[in-house]
């Protein structure tokens, strides 16, 4: 089990990373600012599956194209092509990920049907957020995102592969079962900004 300490210096190195990427100037607010803007320790919520050992932070008012240039992602993909399903927050929340290595090289047709009630798939934004915060879990593959697709194509989803430098926003196949791609899973338990 995750203690509180724990989220706290998670919380707070992670809220750092942003800031060191630049994303309060982008947003055009002072560091101080922007660091409040994210929920506080007390609010986030710890999930009870044990899996999703990861927090990460996901700043929601940021364009992605914005994000990616910052982290020095390519956009083989623009992002702007991009359609996410539901609404998209417009405060910044936290998000708890595991490793996702069960879906490698599994459809993301197949990897949807493996999961529980628990456990969902992740937004373009939430996939780009684990990258920022754990980019060990990209190193040698790809992570694709459930949620998000093409515009044009929606049987093709957003993936954020690292395979070479530099890691690239891409597309693939929702059947596809290349080996070194999966569906990256979060808990659906998910704390927002007030």
């Amino acid at each position: 089990m995750v203690d509180r300490e724990s989220v706290r210096r998670n919380r707070d190195r992670q809220v750092q990373r942003l800031l060191d990427l630049g994303f309060s100037r982008l947003l055009g607010v002072s560091d101080r600012d922007y660091a409040r803007r994210f929920p506080p320790t007390e609010s986030i919520r710890v999930p009870s599956d044990s899996r999703f050992d990861r927090l990460v932070a996901v700043e929601a008012s940021l364009a992605l194209e914005d994000q990616h240039r910052a982290a020095g992602i390519m956009e083989a993909m623009l992002s702007s092509r991009l359609v996410t399903a539901g609404p998209r927050p417009a405060r910044p929340y936290f998000i708890w990920v595991c490793d996702s290595r069960q879906w490698s090289g599994a459809s993301l047709v197949d990897s949807r049907a493996q999961l529980s009630d628990t456990e969902t798939g992740c937004s373009q934004l939430e996939v780009t957020s684990a990258f920022l915060q754990h980019p060990e879990l990209f190193r040698g593959r790809g992570l694709d995102s459930e949620l998000t697709v093409d515009g044009d194509r929606p049987d093709y989803h957003s993936t954020l592969v690292w395979v070479q430098d530099p890691p690239e926003l891409a597309l693939h196949h929702r059947a596809d079962r290349t080996a070194g791609l999966g569906m990256l899973v979060r808990s659906t338990s998910r704390t927002e900004a007030e």
